[in-house]
């Protein structure tokens, strides 16, 4: 993302005024401001306003039919300052290309479709591994798909979105849990709750700790279905 990740790759916290909250009634609702332009996703909203553009923004998206919620971030390319016919004011934001597996998450969920949770990267890891949640409360829960960029954790029920995370991993054959910070992008809070985890590593000692457990455990074989 723009102005998120150093060199790196760590993400930097997101201010607060950075972030727009957007409530959404079902999928139509984001269709409905939701178009393709030079070949960017971008959306149009009266909730950005008063932004100007060049903004770096993020958008927080709540589907009110389903509970599910995403983080994305977005730029301010123009705005509507007022009313022209049927046309109300707001701004045109055009998607960040970086979040792309968040954008395609965003759209296969409003139009009905099943989520493909899958990343662009292929230095990413299915597995089975015991987390607990140490901040912002306490839980205990399952990560299955781990990166060097984040992961998605199953069977804690999920803060907000933006919310700083402390994790601790439970890694095969170590004695210590292995601390991860990151924070909520997105979330689906049901009876089977589940979300993902934009990881914001500390220092390059960290980020090569991380990316040594995640080639090691795309090295194991994987059990054979029967």
């Amino acid at each position: 993302m723009p102005a998120s990740k150093g060199s790196s790759g760590a993400r930097r916290a997101v201010r607060e005024d950075e972030v727009i909250k957007v409530r959404l009634r079902d999928g139509g609702a984001f269709l409905d401001r939701y178009g393709m332009r030079d070949g960017k996703d971008e959306v149009f909203l009266a909730e950005a306003l008063d932004r100007h553009v060049g903004d770096d923004i993020k958008l927080d998206l709540y589907f009110d039919h389903s509970g599910f919620a995403f983080r994305v971030g977005g730029r301010v390319v123009s705005r509507r300052l007022t009313r022209a016919g049927d046309l109300a004011p707001g701004a045109r934001i055009a998607l960040d290309p970086d979040d792309q597996t968040i954008r395609t998450m965003i759209l296969s969920h409003a139009r009905g479709e099943d989520i493909d949770y899958r990343a662009r990267s292929d230095e990413r890891a299915r597995c089975k591994l015991p987390v607990r949640l140490v901040s912002p409360v306490q839980a205990r829960g399952t990560v299955v798909d781990l990166s060097t960029g984040g992961a998605r954790v199953l069977g804690i029920f999920p803060p907000d979105l933006g919310i700083l995370l402390e994790l601790k991993l439970s890694v095969p054959g170590a004695l210590l849990g292995f601390p991860l910070t990151g924070r909520v992008v997105w979330r689906r809070p049901e009876a089977d709750p589940l979300m993902g985890v934009a990881f914001e590593t500390d220092g390059v000692r960290a980020e090569r700790r991380l990316r040594d457990l995640v080639a090691r455990l795309r090295a194991e074989p994987r059990p054979r279905r029967r």
